[in-house]
């Protein structure tokens, strides 16, 4: 029952996320819709994400759909290249990992741009 309400709670919230892929898809679905509402886009966008735990594979599938890339910055490199070979593996979008340094983030940041 609490899960359903949650999942009901969600479908209004976000109305393109059906109650059956609620807990699976959330973050990922938010994530894209408040992009798209901000008047943004992934479409063939080179994209940078600062960390490859939690919620950061689920939203950059849900980026890779239509990116250009997605270069995964991670204080731990090991996790950072696990999230980018996944997201390659089973989407085909180009993908790229480093460590979270300040430099690595700088140099990373000018190639997004």
């Amino acid at each position: 029952q609490h899960q359903l309400d949650k999942g009901a709670f969600i479908g209004n919230v976000l109305p393109r996320c059906h109650v059956h892929d609620a807990v699976q898809r959330t973050d990922a679905v938010g994530c894209r819709y408040g992009v798209e509402a901000a008047g943004f886009s992934y479409d063939n966008q080179d994209i940078m994400i600062i960390g490859a735990g939690g919620v950061a594979t689920p939203i950059a599938y849900e980026m890779a759909k239509t990116a250009k890339s997605i270069t995964f910055v991670n204080r731990t490199i090991a996790s950072a290249e696990q999230a980018a070979r996944l997201i390659e593996r089973h989407t085909g979008c180009k993908t790229g990992f480093c460590e979270f340094t300040l430099s690595n983030l700088c140099q990373t940041a000018r190639r997004s741009t």
